[in-house]
């Protein structure tokens, strides 16, 4: 994240970093359309917002870890990110992983 912030006032990085950023972005987009096209996605399906959603659950994940929780969220950094792709699950059906209930200060669990 300080990266994005600061790359742009580090001469020579903010090109590398805006052309890195650019491809990945693109990448993502063609997953996405791809899944569409597939079927595996509605076809009024949202390819912003639906990255901007996983990206922002990743990044929100990443940064409430408490320290002391950080080795386990490097362990389990793929199946949190299973649980966000197969999110909201069908009605009446709990993502792998739930819990049941909430957590005090954490809404929904």
């Amino acid at each position: 994240m300080r990266l994005t912030l600061e790359a742009s006032y580090i001469p020579g990085v903010a090109e590398h970093f805006e052309a890195m950023q650019r491809s990945q972005t693109q990448a993502a987009r063609v997953i996405v359309r791809r899944g569409i096209h597939r079927g595996e996605l509605p076809a009024s399906t949202s390819v912003t917002l639906l990255l901007e959603t996983l990206i922002g659950g990743a990044m929100m994940h990443a940064l409430a870890v408490p320290a002391a929780r950080r080795a386990e969220l490097a362990r389990t950094t793929g199946a949190h990110a299973a649980r966000l792709v197969a999110f909201p699950p069908p009605r009446g059906r709990q993502p792998s992983g739930h819990r049941g209930g909430t957590r005090p200060g954490h809404p929904g669990g």
